[in-house]
């Protein structure tokens, strides 16, 4: 049972109820179960998901920055940026647990996984075909340093 737990975790939300304040429904209205959780969104996914849960998470919010850090010069200041606010809010919401509240991270981490899927389009196709696309495509609109 306990194995079961670990590699597939307690279920989504579920962190308020194992520490007997109910069920979070932050989304309906704020309630004392919403006030309690890791403060850490790794451990969230660890706790509620196991660690099958926890692997997917880090492979998806982590493999847009390896991709992008090995391809640093080669990225726009606009793209950079985009990385760097990304990586940013991954780090303030590991601190800050606020994960389920806001979704200011999964709006970076769409940005950057749209522009490393840019870029690795533009690598694939270098003859200038209808898939490549050229710096102007990848500007951030307001961006521009």
């Amino acid at each position: 049972m306990r194995v079961n737990k670990l590699l597939f975790g307690r279920g989504i939300g579920i962190y308020p109820v194992d520490e007997g304040f109910g069920a979070p429904d932050w989304l309906l209205r704020p309630t004392e179960g919403s006030k309690h959780y890791p403060h850490n969104v790794h451990l969230e996914m660890l706790y509620e998901t196991g660690v099958i849960g926890l692997l997917l998470f880090s492979f998806l919010t982590f493999t847009p920055i390896v991709w992008s850090v090995h391809r640093w010069s080669l990225l726009s200041r606009g793209e950079k940026a985009c990385v760097a606010l990304y990586v940013f809010t991954l780090v303030s919401s590991d601190f800050s647990g606020a994960f389920a509240y806001t979704y200011v991270l999964q709006f970076f981490l769409a940005l950057t996984v749209g522009i490393t899927a840019l870029r690795r389009i533009a690598e694939a196709n270098p003859s200038g075909g209808t898939m490549a696309a050229s710096n102007a495509d990848f500007r951030v609109v307001g961006a521009e340093i």
